[in-house]
């Protein structure tokens, strides 16, 4: 009985020691990323930045002027003139 607890309890601190690790792992990993991307956002500099801004934007827009087309459209087959 002894000699199965202390394996149980063996197994238990391997388990919990791999799981550190993989948390470890994972920071790790984390952080890298987020250093990567720093690095890329500073090459970039301003003017990618404005690029960026002006792209997302136009997105917006786009797909603003999108969904309003496809609204009328939708609500005109309803209740449009016949």
């Amino acid at each position: 009985l002894l000699a199965e607890e202390r394996e149980q309890a063996e197994a238990e601190k391997e388990r919990i020691r791999l799981e550190k690790e993989e948390r470890r792992l994972q920071a790790e990993a984390e952080r890298e990323r987020r250093a990567e991307a720093r690095r890329k956002k500073e090459e970039r500099g301003i003017v990618g930045d404005l690029l960026e801004q002006v792209g997302r934007s136009a997105t917006r827009q786009i797909s603003s002027q999108l969904g309003r087309t496809i609204t009328r459209s939708i609500f005109g087959a309803f209740f449009g003139k016949k």
